[in-house]
């Protein structure tokens, strides 16, 4: 794992078990546990998300808005997550 300049560890995404047909990321793509964001997301919330086998932020980020529903989050709730997720990943 990676820190970067913020402090926050970043893992190497794998594509395990993928079936023909499904997206690959770029190979070498990071990603962010959840957990690095309790600074800036309630930690209820990010164990709501977590429940639902969401544990990164592209998971987070790539998961149908149906499966996010399941959480029983607020909407501004939410879009406040995907937001935080969405802002680290910017260039």
């Amino acid at each position: 794992m990676d820190t970067n300049n913020d402090g926050r560890k970043h893992g190497r995404s794998e594509s395990v078990g993928r079936e023909e047909g499904e997206e690959e990321e770029e190979e070498g793509e990071e990603d962010i546990y959840l957990d690095e964001f309790r600074d800036e997301i309630d930690e209820w919330v990010i164990e709501a998300l977590k429940d639902l086998g969401l544990g990164t932020a592209k998971a987070v980020l790539n998961a149908p808005r149906e499966v996010l529903d399941q959480a029983d989050l607020e909407d501004s709730t939410l879009e406040h997550v995907l937001e935080v997720l969405r802002a680290e990943f910017e260039d």
